[in-house]
């Protein structure tokens, strides 16, 4: 086995670790968000607040000495990617953003992007294009994710599309944010 091998297995490792972490976190909201529901139909809803919110922050604050705990080692294999080649893989992985690039105009874009959108059953919150700029911002919403598209003309026939979708505050959905680029492509024919 090979160096570049390694890599990718280690890339690989930090994927599904990071996808565990993400399922934990979400199981632990929905545990304390129906434990928060049954003690405010039972108690004071005032003082209860302060312990809900005590609550999310020590949970917040486990994952993160978890998530830093065993990253730790990883961080030689993660720059060992970056410097070999593996940076896109790593920095996707990292910021749970993703870009392409479409040889089409930007009204085409945004035209398959609202398909792709629909087909796909995320409610389209707004659409506005920002000021001073050509870049256009879509964001959309489902039950458990915010997800901010923006659109950007590179020339007449190439438009950048950039995807974020947010599970929580922390955690990113690669796969969601990829989907809506797919289903794009497909729309573009």
């Amino acid at each position: 086995m090979c160096a570049q091998d390694n890599i990718y297995i280690s890339i690989y490792l930090y994927n599904r670790l990071i996808w565990m972490l993400n399922a934990l976190y979400n199981q632990l909201i929905y545990k304390i968000k129906k434990i928060d529901t049954a003690i405010l139909h039972t108690h004071n809803q005032v003082s209860i607040q302060g312990i809900i919110h005590m609550k999310r922050l020590a949970l917040i604050a486990c994952l993160l000495a978890l998530l830093t705990a065993t990253l730790s080692a990883c961080a030689p294999a993660a720059t060992t990617a970056a410097g070999i080649g593996g940076s896109t893989a790593v920095s996707h992985t990292l910021s749970g953003i993703t870009y392409r690039t479409f040889t089409a105009p930007s009204g085409k874009v945004r035209t398959a992007t609202l398909r792709a959108l629909n087909r796909m059953g995320i409610k389209l919150v707004s659409d506005s294009k920002e000021e001073d700029s050509k870049i256009r911002i879509l964001t959309a919403r489902t039950e458990e994710r915010k997800i901010e598209i923006q659109i950007e003309p590179i020339s007449a026939n190439s438009t950048r599309m950039r995807v974020v979708a947010k599970s929580s505050p922390i955690f990113y959905d690669s796969a969601t944010a990829e989907e809506i680029i797919q289903q794009t492509k497909k729309s573009l024919g």
